[in-house]
């Protein structure tokens, strides 16, 4: 009997001692948790926006007298919608303005005048700087003068440029642009035997601030 209980004993004892080891080998490891994902923050440019630039533009008439380099300062208002899906951002824009460059070269005075643009524009968020470029049509008016007398035409053509906007508050928008312009060639009677022919191009750049809707 003596026999008995002590090998109970020294069973219960044995049980005692593995149960701490048996329930650490049945312990499964769990996989550590996948990181969350963490997207790039996007900016809204959706909606439409309104605003006003000012800039300068280097204006070239191109004659079979010599070219009459017409620069001058410009100023204008614009005005857009724009759709956003993820950080593409695109719509279209429309401006409309006045350059006030003006020149003399070989007795021809050449004077710009009324301007303005519809285009497409398409950029990526880089919050909260919008990176983009544009293109469309253009459309100014130009004339030349000379001692015998003086025209006026519209040359209609094609603009193409890039630009970057920056959020100064939620709704406040200021932009910096590069822009250029073919206008084509235009025939001027400026009352001499012949008529001066023009071919119209521009390079501008232009600073804006605009209000978001």
């Amino acid at each position: 009997m003596r026999t008995l209980k002590t090998m109970i004993l020294a069973s219960a004892a044995v049980l005692t001692l593995s149960a701490p080891v048996l329930a650490a080998d049945a312990v499964v490891e769990q996989a550590p948790a996948p990181e969350a994902v963490v997207e790039a923050p996007v900016s809204d440019w959706s909606g439409a926006y309104l605003g006003a630039y000012g800039g300068y533009g280097w204006n070239k008439h191109k004659t079979e007298e010599g070219n009459i380099d017409a620069d001058g300062f410009k100023g204008g208002a614009y005005g857009g919608y724009n759709f956003q899906n993820g950080q593409f951002v695109y719509g279209g824009e429309a401006d409309l303005g006045y350059s006030g460059g003006d020149d003399t070269s070989n007795g021809i005075k050449a004077k710009q005048g009324v301007e303005g643009s519809v285009r497409a524009r398409a950029g990526i968020d880089l919050n909260p700087v919008l990176l983009y470029g544009t293109g469309g049509l253009a459309v100014t008016n130009s004339k030349l003068e000379s001692a015998t007398g003086s025209d006026s035409n519209t040359h209609i053509g094609w603009t193409a440029g890039a630009g970057a906007e920056a959020k100064i508050t939620q709704n406040i928008v200021g932009r910096l642009e590069y822009r250029y312009s073919d206008y084509g060639r235009k025939d001027y009677d400026l009352g001499g035997v012949d008529d001066v022919s023009s071919k119209l191009t521009t390079n501008e750049v232009r600073v804006g601030v605009g209000y978001k809707f």
